[in-house]
């Protein structure tokens, strides 16, 4: 089943707010608006605050644009939709791999499209891809990656760290092999995080039982001398994975 459809909406025009507000309220899908903000320092206290699926952005806003914002947040989890009038942002945009970009002036069926794009692929992911994985994880340790046009079944627990390369996720193993997942890491890091891996910044993900010391609470040292810098936003997550293994 797939739950409500929680959206931020960045916007610095009232005008296009309202609109915004008004074609998602007629989209047959249970979407919640959680807040609507104009500035680059208010969405980012929003964004922390709410923890979105989706974010509406507009590029230009009243104290910077929305690509400050995402340079802010080093490891965020929702999908974002820029929206402009501007043609000039484009190539930019495409750096950010956004899950979709509106041209201004659009109408409701284009937002509409959106949604539902959206809504179809969080549910094909959860009713077969998710519920498989946490089926997997419940009952062993093995996990079946998909790696180009063939599988390979590996043991979690001989995973040393994991590492994100755009939509694909090497994993880098105690033997020293490695292996190209064709998932993103996001996929596997709702997956391994009920397995005793943490999420040390925006690209890389961490089996905690190859953690040999724990540099000022910044960085892991690994047992295999790998050094892996802890980003400010999850440093939080450090100190209760410390107290957790303290207890």
């Amino acid at each position: 089943m797939i739950n409500k459809i929680s959206v931020i909406i960045i916007e610095n025009e009232k005008e296009a707010q309202d609109y915004l507000i008004s074609l998602i309220e007629k989209v047959e899908l249970d979407v919640e608006v959680l807040g609507v903000f104009s500035n680059v320092k208010d969405s980012l206290k929003g964004l922390e605050t709410y923890k979105p699926e989706i974010v509406f952005m507009d590029i230009e806003l009243d104290d910077g644009n929305a690509f400050d914002i995402l340079n802010a947040i080093e490891n965020y989890d929702f999908e974002v939709v820029f929206i402009t009038a501007f043609n000039d942002y484009l190539e930019k945009v495409l750096e950010y791999c956004s899950f979709q970009f509106i041209k201004k002036p659009f109408d409701f069926e284009t937002l509409k499209s959106t949604l539902f794009r959206y809504y179809k692929i969080q549910k094909r992911f959860l009713t077969k891809s998710k519920f498989k994985l946490y089926k997997e994880f419940n009952e062993s340790s093995k996990l079946l990656l998909n790696v180009g046009v063939s599988h390979v079944l590996i043991d979690i627990n001989k995973v040393i760290k994991c590492e994100a390369n755009g939509n694909y996720t090497l994993f880098f193993m105690s033997d020293g092999e490695k292996h190209v997942a064709s998932k993103a890491l996001k996929f596997y890091d709702e997956i391994l995080s009920y397995k005793n891996f943490f999420r040390a910044n925006r690209f890389v993900l961490v089996n905690v039982n190859y953690v040999k010391s724990i540099y000022k609470r910044e960085a892991l040292i690994l047992k295999n001398k790998d050094k892996i810098v802890v980003s400010v936003r999850n440093r939080t997550n450090l100190n209760k994975m410390i107290k957790n293994l303290l207890d």
